[in-house]
C-alpha cells in the first residue's frame, strides 16, 4: 500500500507549499463534509495507484483527491459545467442532457481558439459525475493540447462563455478523475472524447494523465505555443466588438460578462488604443457612445482579487477622461 505524508490542521496549504518536493505535484484530499483538506506532495503514477487501490479494495468512497492548481502553473483549457435537471432523468434522457450542455460549450470554445488563435478541432475529453438520481448534470470538460501560460489567462479567455463555472478559474482544487468530494457519490468518470476511444480498462491510466490539469510537461502536438490571454488581448477584441454594435443613447447595459485582471500595462494599452481611434469616435457623440459604453464595462467588471479595483478603476476614468 501507498504511504504519503499530509499536512493538516490550521494553514496545511501552506505549509506544504514551504515543503515543496522536486518532480512531485501538490494534492489535497478531502477530509470531512465541511470540505477541510489535507495536501501532499505525491507523483502521477503514485497517486493514481492510490486510487486504483481504493477502487479495487471496493473502498472508492476514500478516493476524494483534488488535482491544486497554484496561480504560476501553466494549464490545459479546462470546463466546469454544473446544471440540474427540473426531473429525475432515465439515463437515455441524461446522456442526451449532457450532449447537449457538452456541444454547446465546445462550440463556444472552438469558435474562439479558431478565431483568436487559429486553433482548430482541438482534442478533449469529457468526464461526468455519476449521480444515483440523474437530477444534477456535472461535466468537465479538458483540452488536452490547448495550454494557457496560468489560470488568469485561462480565466480572461473563458470570461464570455455562457453556461459555464467561472468560479474554477483561480487558485483551486479540481477534482480528478474517478475521484468523489467527501461522503457524496459522486465518482468523476469517463464520458468521452472528440478524438479517440479510451479502451478501459487497458488505457485507464492514459487517461487519468490527460485530464490532470497541471499535467502539461509531455503533452503532445500541443497545438499552439502556450497560450498568453492577458487583458491586452480580451481588451482588443472587446473594442472591436463594441464599436462594431449599434449603440444609441437607450443602450445601456454591459457589454460582456468579463471580468478584467489589470495592471499599469495595460492601463497604458487602453490609453495607446483610444488615442489611435478614428477621429470620428470624438466628432460624433453616437460613436462616442460605443466606446463609452465599452469603457464602462471594463470600469466597472475590473476583478478585485487584488484589492486594487479602486485604483484602477480611478486609473482608467482618468485616461478615458483625457481623451
Amino acid at each position: 500500500m501507498v504511504k504519503i505524508k499530509e499536512y493538516s490542521g490550521t494553514g496545511a496549504k501552506n505549509k506544504a507549499l514551504m515543503k515543496k518536493e522536486e518532480g512531485k505535484v501538490l494534492y489535497s484530499r478531502m477530509i470531512n463534509s465541511n470540505r477541510s483538506n489535507n495536501y501532499f506532495w505525491t507523483t502521477y503514477e503514485e497517486i493514481y495507484k492510490i486510487i486504483k487501490e481504493n477502487e479495487d479494495a471496493k473502498e472508492s468512497y476514500k478516493n476524494n483527491f483534488f488535482e491544486m492548481i497554484e496561480g504560476d502553473d501553466v494549464v490545459k483549457l479546462y470546463v466546469d459545467i454544473d446544471d440540474k435537471s427540473e426531473e429525475q432523468l432515465t439515463n437515455a434522457q441524461f446522456e442526451i442532457e449532457c450532449d447537449k450542455r457538452v456541444k454547446e460549450v465546445t462550440t463556444n470554445i472552438n469558435n474562439k481558439l479558431k478565431e483568436m488563435y487559429n486553433i482548430h478541432e482541438p482534442k478533449y475529453t469529457v468526464l461526468y459525475s455519476s449521480r444515483f438520481d440523474n437530477v444534477k448534470i456535472s461535466l468537465h470538460i479538458i483540452y488536452e493540447n490547448v495550454l494557457f501560460k496560468n489560470v488568469y489567462h485561462l480565466k480572461n479567455f473563458m470570461s464570455n462563455i455562457p453556461n459555464i463555472d467561472k468560479s474554477v478559474y483561480k487558485k483551486t482544487a479540481f477534482r480528478s478523475y474517478k475521484c468523489m468530494k467527501y461522503a457524496i457519490h459522486n465518482t468523476l468518470l469517463y464520458y468521452k472524447t472528440n478524438h479517440k476511444k479510451y479502451k478501459l480498462p487497458k488505457d485507464d491510466y492514459e487517461l487519468f494523465l490527460n485530464t490532470q490539469i497541471v499535467n502539461t510537461k509531455n503533452v503532445q502536438q500541443v497545438e499552439k505555443e502556450i497560450i498568453e490571454c492577458n487583458f491586452d488581448k480580451v481588451c482588443e477584441k472587446l473594442l472591436k466588438e463594441s464599436l462594431h454594435k449599434e449603440a444609441s443613447l437607450d443602450v445601456k447595459e454591459q457589454m460582456n460578462n468579463y471580468t478584467y485582471y489589470i495592471c499599469d500595462e495595460t492601463i497604458e494599452y487602453i490609453k495607446g488604443v483610444l488615442n489611435n481611434l478614428d477621429v470620428k469616435y470624438l466628432n460624433d457623440y453616437q460613436e462616442w457612445c460605443k466606446v463609452m459604453y465599452c469603457i464602462k464595462d471594463l470600469y466597472i467588471n475590473i476583478n478585485d482579487e487584488d484589492n486594487k479595483k479602486k485604483e484602477y478603476q480611478k486609473k482608467l476614468y482618468k485616461v478615458f477622461d483625457e481623451w
